[in-house]
């Protein structure tokens, strides 16, 4: 059993070692490992002067390059012939490299674009931040060594529009403003991200290329866009990259493209269309506030899609869902043309303020596996008819609040609670039937309900609370409550007797 290292796997492990006190202590430790020094014929660390048999000299610090540069870090033997490698990152104009020496990181900045114009010189490596922030080039070649491209390296610069490059394997997501792209070998590249904000108008071909497989976050951000040709490759569209597309007027993307990025389309207000047939996920914001926006069409199987998606899309009037099992937060609010939802059988929650403001929305059937109606779901909505089924067990706060034109509510009985103001302002509710389970009916739930005159409630004690049916003149009821008259609120016609009442404080 080897209970220490042999002295090639020191020489191995030395190489990882931090400190000069590190190779003094192990080469105490016995007597084969006392030359391990001597074996090493480069640095690892940053005190060349340890090691006797150097031939490449290795600098980390800016202090060893200083010294270089003043021609004061010597060897003892042939200087003249070391070989070198710079680990520090040093500009564009330090190239071409002088003779044996290796430059490690080699940076094209903004000082190197004054002094070299659009010439990006071969052994670049990367580009930094607002690199041609000055340029007035209209195009510009990227040699094949440049690995690197910081997403605001174009930032301020609108007259670049066209880009050259070749076998690059960018480890950034790429970003430039161009109108024509020629890419060759680049399997990593995302097509553009975070294009300058100036735009001119123009149409847009992406290339048919195996490399080009996705438009990157902000591709066309901001642009005068008025139309795009994705080709079949592209498998899906970034964040926010047809953001303020105010030109756009329609778009198709190929049955490739799944998923579309957060705020992709958003305000988008000339787009009328969009049709994705293999789109199955749609990011939060997606569409938001396309006001235009008359028709979408997505997979057969499209099932998830984000928050506020469709949200301020005035003149959407249909929307195919037979797929999404959760219709998130703001989904169509403020959607005032949207007549009529497909839902899914599956669809199990409707999110907060998911229909709010859909004033036009008349028909819409709660599927019998919905378990939860969120806040404000269907407030100020269109709906004349709803039926909440057995399977639902939470309806929100102000659920259905200001339904001018809801006639008739039957809720599931495995409702338990009326939420606060969930039908408050409901001007044409007549009739409201109430669940066999119901404890409790919250603040305000019906005030001002002045249509409600049949209310079916169960044998069961339940509890009402603050103005819960105020205004509301019931009068085929029979109510056993822990409340006061006053603080159920219900409005009495003296003259008619319209209202029988039969308070208890125990049922």
């Amino acid at each position: 059993m080897v209970h220490h290292l042999d002295g090639y796997s020191l020489l191995i492990v030395s190489t990882y070692f931090k400190t000069p006190s590190d190779y003094l202590n192990v080469i105490q430790v016995c007597k084969k490992y006392s030359e391990t020094l001597d074996k090493l014929h480069y640095n690892p660390i940053d005190f060349p002067s340890l090691f006797k048999k150097l031939e490449t000299l290795h600098v980390y610090t800016e202090r060893s390059m200083s010294l270089i540069q003043a021609n004061d870090l010597k060897h003892p033997d042939d200087v003249d012939t070391q070989r070198r490698v710079i680990h520090l990152p040093v500009h564009s104009t330090s190239l071409p490299s002088p003779f044996l020496t290796t430059y490690l990181t080699v940076e094209f900045t903004q000082s190197d674009f004054k002094t070299l114009g659009n010439a990006i010189p071969e052994g670049t490596h990367r580009i930094s931040p607002f690199a041609f922030q000055t340029s007035t080039h209209t195009s510009l070649y990227i040699p094949s060594t440049v690995s690197s491209i910081d997403p605001r390296t174009f930032e301020g610069c609108s007259s670049i529009t066209s880009l050259y490059t070749k076998n690059n394997q960018f480890d950034h997501k790429v970003c430039y403003t161009l109108s024509k792209l020629f890419l060759n070998g680049n399997t990593q590249c995302k097509v553009v991200e975070f294009l300058a904000s100036d735009r001119r108008a123009l149409n847009y071909t992406i290339p048919e290329s195996d490399n080009v497989l996705f438009i990157g976050n902000g591709c066309f951000a901001d642009a005068e866009l008025t139309k795009i040709e994705i080709p079949s490759q592209i498998v899906s569209l970034g964040d926010f990259a047809f953001v303020n597309c105010s030109y756009l007027t329609e778009i198709k993307v190929p049955k490739s493209v799944s998923y579309i990025g957060k705020s992709c389309f958003k305000s988008c207000g000339r787009l009328e269309s969009f049709t994705g047939r293999g789109v199955v996920c749609v990011g939060y914001h997606a569409f938001y506030q396309c006001s235009s926006l008359r028709s979408v069409e997505f997979a057969r199987d499209f099932s998830v899609i984000g928050q506020r998606c469709f949200a301020g899309c005035f003149m959407l009037s249909k929307i195919d869902l037979k797929s999404v099992s959760k219709i998130p937060r703001g989904c169509f609010e403020n959607c005032f043309g949207l007549k009529e939802v497909v839902s899914s059988e599956f669809l199990l929650r409707i999110g907060v303020s998911s229909f709010r403001k859909c004033s036009n929305l008349r028909n819409f059937r709660v599927p019998k596996s919905v378990i939860k109606i969120g806040d404000s779901a269907f407030e100020e909505c269109g709906v004349v008819f709803c039926e909440v089924p057995e399977t639902c067990e939470t309806i929100g706060k102000a659920c259905f609040q200001r339904c001018e034109d809801l006639i008739a509510v039957t809720l599931g009985n495995k409702i338990q609670r009326i939420s606060n103001e969930a039908f408050s302002h409901c001007t044409s509710l007549s009739y409201v039937k109430l669940p066999e389970q119901v404890e409790s009916v919250g603040k305000n739930a019906f005030y001002g309900c002045q249509k409600l005159i049949n209310l079916v409630i169960p044998p069961t004690k339940f509890t009402c609370e603050e103005n819960c049916f105020y205004q509301c003149p019931v009068q085929k009821s029979k109510f056993a409550f822990h409340v006061t008259k006053s603080s159920v609120g219900i409005k009495q016609n003296k003259k008619a007797c319209r209202v029988k009442m039969f308070l208890k404080s125990v049922f």
